[in-house]
């Protein structure tokens, strides 16, 4: 899991790189193996939670361990950010291990700016939505596809575990796929769509459970 970084370090892609090479990038991940898809983690000022997850290192290195070699996550983080994670990182991370991909941009923007230019130029001007995951998927140089996931939960520990569910969905999708079909692409990305959306259908159907089976009991309390 790589930062995405506002400010220069060590390691990372500056901003005006990524927006004016997103999609050589991405294609240089499906090259090496580094992804069979992608995902851009998208929040601003408003989900102060989010930030906090994505700064805890061992949450952090948690969402390395779920995403294999399946997904690159792409997050923007301002100055405030730093190297904090990189360091706490670098003793566990080497080349083969590196999977989880939150590829560190810098740029002298904010979350805000930042993420509407990239929905401006790459996903035809798409709502910002705060906080939420964008899945998109890159073929034949271009942007081939991608749907939003808009994240409900505004607490940490809540926050951490729908990322965490998500996230483990897009990458358990695409672990039993052959090596041999690892290039269907587009194939990939609606196998990804279909796991992620009945995921959180039933993360909503979980929800609203508890408030059913309290009705049916209290129902309970009067005679017919």
């Amino acid at each position: 899991m790589i930062p995405v970084h506002f400010h220069d370090t060590d390691e990372g892609i500056n901003f005006t790189d990524f927006h004016d090479k997103l999609i050589e990038i991405c294609t240089e991940h499906q090259k090496t193996g580094r992804a069979s898809a992608f995902a851009l983690i998208i929040y601003d000022f408003h989900n102060p939670h989010m930030e906090r997850i994505l700064r805890d290192s061992i949450y952090w290195k948690s969402l390395h361990n779920i995403s294999g070699q399946y997904l690159t996550v792409f997050s923007i983080f301002d100055n405030s950010f730093k190297n904090e994670v990189e360091e706490k990182l670098k003793p566990t991370l080497g080349p083969k291990k590196m999977t989880f991909s939150a590829t560190a941009i810098k740029t002298d923007q904010n979350h805000h700016l930042g993420y509407v230019q990239l929905l401006e130029k790459f996903f035809n001007g798409l709502e910002f939505k705060s906080p939420s995951i964008l899945f998109f998927q890159v073929n034949q140089s271009k942007i081939s596809n991608h749907f939003l996931i808009h994240l409900k939960e505004d607490k940490f520990e809540e926050g951490f575990n729908e990322i965490k569910k998500i996230i483990k969905t897009g990458a358990d999708s695409v672990s039993g796929i052959f090596p041999q079909n690892k290039s269907n692409y587009d194939e990939i990305f609606e196998l990804i769509q279909k796991d992620v959306d009945s995921a959180i259908f039933w993360l909503k159907v979980k929800k609203k459970v508890p408030i059913i089976v309290e009705i049916a009991n209290f129902a309970g309390l009067f005679k017919t």
